[in-house]
């Protein structure tokens, strides 16, 4: 018997464990296979039909046959269902003897549902206590299987809409992922694409006109659904640039304006009175520094109080920092 294994066309290169078929073929020209097709439908299923070309291919390669078992092909109708009927035969034979398997049945129900038919339902066994287990033992099983109902009967109370919507988005998330993934691809070429198509100046032929016509159906979609992602919802901020516009300072405000007219005001009566006075340099340099010192203590002291506006005091502050400066240095000469 030569038994062959064939991949689902459906299956992925970067699957663990892909889908497989088994095909067998016996040298009395007995040939099964474990595909759907097979079993519900009979006859040379497209694996069956592989595994003949491979072994035609192998009988080519081994020295016209040499090493190779001869397999009988059926020519006619009587020759087709004598297999079959030794094929339905052993099949049900190997079918007693593994159906009793718990992994057997899991596997069939697994298999439906991987094929997409839902209607197959899980069949549940419930486990009877062992007989020997104690009164609080079984006192604390049947709090366990309260619980176990009641988590289950939340779980089936969750709303439908609620869990279709959350389906709706990990699909779009999906989405998006793929089409930023395609067009990282394809976007380069289209540009090329669209560069070439400057140098076509010829009137379309129709054939030319409906394929275009086609794709552009495509693209046109694809355009509509970037436009509402890109244009249509307002862009999120960055967290950077969100936390950075969270700490910047206030704009001055019409009081922060009216404190600094003020104080303007009240600094040119200080400076009209100090030229007014007739007085020697040295007085005039130590009442000076004695009101200077007392105006800058009051300063200070509104600020730690809050009765000047954080944002106006420090910037007026760093502005007469220097003047400051320059009346302590003439005080100590």
């Amino acid at each position: 018997m030569l038994v062959f294994t064939c991949y689902s066309s459906e299956a992925l290169e970067i699957e663990i464990d892909p889908v497989q078929y088994t095909i067998s073929l016996t040298f009395d020209g007995v040939a099964t296979c474990t595909c759907r097709d097979f079993e519900q439908n009979g006859g040379a299923c497209k694996h069956l039909c592989a595994a003949l070309l491979l072994l035609d291919h192998l009988r080519m390669q081994w020295m016209q046959g040499i090493g190779t078992p001869a397999i009988p092909i059926p020519s006619s109708v009587t020759e087709t269902h004598a297999p079959q009927t030794k094929t339905a035969i052993h099949q049900a034979e190997r079918a007693a003897v593994s159906e009793d398997r718990p992994t057997v049945r899991a596997a069939a129900v697994i298999a439906d549902l991987l094929c997409g038919d839902e209607s197959v339902a899980v069949p549940l066994e419930e486990e009877e206590a062992p007989e020997d287990l104690d009164s609080e033992d079984a006192v604390s099983v049947g709090d366990v299987d309260t619980d176990a109902s009641s988590d289950s009967s939340d779980e089936a109370a969750e709303d439908p809409s609620q869990r279709a919507s959350n389906n709706l988005a990990i699909l779009g998330e999906q989405a998006l992922a793929r089409t930023i993934y395609e067009l990282q691809e394809v976007a380069p070429r289209l540009r090329d694409l669209a560069e070439f198509m400057k140098r076509k100046a010829e009137l379309l032929l129709i054939t030319e006109h409906e394929a275009l016509s086609h794709r552009w159906g495509h693209l046109t979609a694809l355009l509509a659904a970037l436009d509402r992602l890109l244009f249509t919802n307002p862009a999120p901020i960055p967290t950077i640039l969100a936390t950075h516009a969270a700490t910047q300072a206030p704009a001055p405000t019409s009081s922060d304006s009216q404190f600094i007219v003020i104080l303007y005001a009240l600094t040119m009566l200080y400076m009209v009175y100090m030229l007014s006075c007739d007085m020697d340099p040295v007085s005039r340099l130590n009442k000076q520094s004695v009101i200077v010192n007392f105006l800058v203590f009051c300063w200070v002291l509104s600020g730690a109080v809050g009765m000047v506006p954080f944002t106006v005091h420090s910037r007026i502050t760093s502005t007469l920092a220097p003047h400051l400066e320059n009346s302590q240095s003439l005080h100590s000469v």
